[in-house]
């Protein structure tokens, strides 16, 4: 690909791939539209999860949609197969809910006081979470819902940002998080 500048127009420069992909996500208006249009469907989404007041205390949702949606970007715009773009979201989705989900533990109650601990406290009680799943035992902690509507989030936000700017079908935005705000309208007391 080449292009011409305004001091020299004979002489054609080459661009490079990634210079040319760099320059139309910061000079594409497209872009920015679509990244609006993006962020105006996932937004009620996350107001309406927010709305609901599932669990006492949660952290706000929009630091999520906001950090998923950045890593996505990032993502659906790198040079690396779909199946590498996938396994990278996959796992980040996942670590940056675990993060989530540690920093929204009630701390006055417990005795951790140090980084390490409060990701081992996040841990064991997913675990034991878990293992109250397949044992069919009951459990009253709100940190593992916090965590899968993380995890849901995330995953919502980067199929909405991978199927817009990868398969170019804005539809299929709106399936996901509609979806997500018919079954958290249903499930509303009242």
């Amino acid at each position: 690909m080449t292009h011409r500048d305004e001091y020299h127009r004979d002489h054609p420069a080459a661009i490079s791939k990634s210079d040319s992909v760099i320059a139309s996500w910061y000079s594409s208006k497209d872009t920015w539209v679509s990244n609006l249009f993006l962020l105006g469907a996932l937004g009620p989404l996350v107001a309406s999860l927010e709305s609901a007041n599932w669990v006492d205390r949660a952290p706000s949702l929009f630091i999520p949609l906001f950090t998923f949606w950045a890593i996505s970007l990032f993502l659906s715009f790198s040079k690396m197969s779909d199946v590498k773009i996938w396994g990278l979201a996959i796992v980040s989705s996942f670590t940056f809910s675990i993060v989530i989900s540690a920093y929204s533990i009630d701390l006055s109650e417990t005795l951790l006081v140090s980084e390490r601990e409060r990701f081992q406290e996040t841990v064991l009680r997913l675990a034991q979470w878990t293992e109250a799943i397949f044992t069919g035992g009951v459990s009253t902690d709100p940190l593992p819902f916090v965590f899968l509507i993380n995890l849901s989030i995330g995953s919502i936000t980067f199929f909405s940002v991978w199927s817009l700017f990868r398969l170019h079908n804005p539809w299929f935005i709106l399936v996901p998080a509609g979806f997500a705000i018919l079954t958290n309208i249903s499930y509303l007391p009242g």
